[in-house]
Formats: C-alpha cells, sequence, structure tokens
C-alpha cells in the first residue's frame, strides 16, 4: 500500500520497493544495510527518489527539511 509524506508542502509517495533498495546500494555503493544514524536517512531518501520519478527532491531540500521538522523521520518509520 502506498502511503504518503509531506516534506516542504508536498507530497512525496512512500513505499518500500526493490528499486529502492538498489538506489540505496548506488548511492552507498555497498550491499543494502542499515547500520548508521546515515543510512536511515539514505534509505529514506532513497525511497522518496524510487516512488516520485516525476517529483525529484533534492538532497539538500531533504537535509534541510529534516532539519526542520525532525519528526518527518519518525514519520517514514512509522509507515513503512
Amino acid at each position: 500500500m502506498m502511503k504518503l509524506i509531506t516534506i516542504k508542502n508536498k507530497e512525496y509517495k512512500i513505499k518500500q520497493t526493490l528499486r529502492a533498495l538498489f538506489i540505496f546500494e548506488q548511492i552507498t555503493g555497498r550491499p543494502f544495510e542499515i547500520k548508521t544514524m546515515l543510512d536511515n536517512y539514505i534509505f529514506f531518501y532513497s525511497v522518496i527518489i524510487a516512488n516520485n520519478p516525476d517529483n525529484i527532491l533534492d538532497w539538500d531540500d531533504f537535509i534541510d527539511a529534516l532539519d526542520e521538522s525532525p519528526n518527518l523521520l519518525t514519520e517514514f518509520t512509522e509507515l513503512n
């Protein structure tokens, strides 16, 4: 089931997919594994990129949004 999350007044589809795992591995250059806080954020970003190809969120804008709304990671975790 596809869920939505709002970042900077835009809705993004959120769903764990195989594509998101591939994107995580492309970004990090290593097999998928969540070991660090950064891994959590990269995976969150990968899920957004994978499910919103026509509405790309820039990494810096993503991090800025998380700085402004730290609860976004919690929302993401609860949606999955």
